[in-house]
């Protein structure tokens, strides 16, 4: 589980946006003409969102709606509260535009992979780069995966965080890697 402190989830939301980028586009978002910085962002920005809150753990659920516009089918995905109040990191590219958020289509949903995806941890380490948002370290040491750990703390490479010394192969004297 992800925390972040000394924040309001307004600001950390206005934060997250400031970090979008086109890099960041699913290829099918890259072809459009975007007419909001937003615009294509939805599911890694609350993707992010979501694991920075802490997810299902602290009452968080993803959300996802399905619309048709200009005979082309796209989803828009945000988090709720146990409350039921909308988080929604990316609503800008509608309400900048003057249109209406679907929330009235949405579901409630899981996202494709447990721990943040690709481009959901590239925003996550742009925050803490930027020192946007700080994290209480002792929730992330206590989360099992060690992908998660490495993803989020930079340590390591990209594919495998080095183990303790006891986990040393006492054959060839070789460390265990962790993929």
């Amino acid at each position: 589980m992800l925390a972040y402190i000394n924040m309001n989830i307004d600001q950390l939301m206005q934060n997250i946006g400031s970090v979008l980028s086109s890099d960041l586009l699913t290829p099918k978002y890259a072809r459009l003409e975007r007419r909001s910085p937003t615009e294509g962002h939805c599911y890694a920005a609350a993707e992010a969102l979501y694991h920075i809150l802490g997810g299902k753990q602290n009452g968080y659920t993803p959300c996802v709606a399905s619309f048709v516009e200009n005979e082309q089918t796209f989803t828009h995905w945000w988090i709720r509260d146990r409350e039921g109040k909308i988080w929604d990191p990316t609503q800008s590219q509608f309400t900048s535009i003057g249109q209406s958020v679907p929330y009235h289509l949405g579901r409630g949903a899981g996202f494709l992979t447990g721990l943040p995806s690709k481009r959901a941890v590239i925003i996550i380490n742009r925050l803490r780069q930027k020192n946007l948002i700080e994290f209480e370290f002792e929730h992330i040491l206590a989360h099992r995966n060690c992908k998660l750990l490495n993803s989020i703390t930079g340590l390591g490479n990209q594919n495998s965080i080095q183990v303790t010394s006891e986990n040393t192969n006492k054959a060839s004297g070789r460390k265990k890697f962790i993929r």
